[in-house]
C-alpha cells in the first residue's frame, strides 16, 4: 500500500523486508572496502581506484534503494532478523570506512611531511562532498576517519 504523497517508485515496506532488500548491496560494499584496505596496504592503485569508483557506484544505487523503500519510523519489528543483519553488516562497513579514513589522512600526511622536508611544500588536500580531492586554504579541513 502507497502514501497518495509517494510516487510509484517508492513503497512503505517493513524492517524485515527492507533489511532483505538492502543486504545484498551491503554485502557487496563490505566486499569492496575490504579490497580498498587491501588495495591501499599493498599499494596496488589500480586496484585501489578499481574498488574506489565500484564504491561510488554501489553508494549511488543504495541511496536510490533506501530512497524508494520508505521503511516506517515507528511500524514493523525492527529485531527482524534481516533489520540485524543489515544494522550489523552497516557497523562493519562503517568501521571499515574508518580504517580507511584513518590509513588516508596518515598516507597524507606523511607524504606531506616527507614533501616539506624535501622544501617541497604544497598547500593540503582534502576532499570535496562527492569524494574528489581539492586543495585546501591553510588551517582548513577536517581529518578523513576520527579516531
Amino acid at each position: 500500500m502507497t502514501h497518495p504523497a509517494m510516487t510509484s517508485a517508492q513503497a512503505h515496506v517493513d524492517f524485515d523486508t527492507a533489511g532483505r532488500r538492502l543486504l545484498p548491496a551491503l554485502e557487496r560494499l563490505e566486499h569492496l572496502l575490504d579490497g580498498e584496505i587491501q588495495a591501499l596496504t599493498t599499494g596496488d592503485l589500480d586496484a585501489l581506484n578499481r574498488h574506489t569508483q565500484d564504491k561510488r557506484r554501489l553508494l549511488r544505487e543504495l541511496e536510490a534503494e533506501v530512497t524508494r523503500l520508505q521503511v516506517p519510523g515507528r511500524q514493523g519489528d525492527a529485531h527482524s532478523p534481516a533489520w540485524q543483519q543489515m544494522l550489523a553488516r552497516l557497523g562493519r562497513c562503517h568501521e571499515l570506512n574508518q580504517a580507511i579514513g584513518a590509513t588516508l589522512s596518515t598516507q597524507l600526511r606523511q607524504n606531506a611531511e616527507l614533501l616539506s622536508l624535501l622544501g617541497h611544500a604544497s598547500a593540503p588536500e582534502g576532499y570535496g562532498p562527492a569524494g574528489q580531492p581539492r586543495k585546501l586554504p591553510p588551517g582548513q579541513g577536517r581529518p578523513l576517519a576520527i579516531g
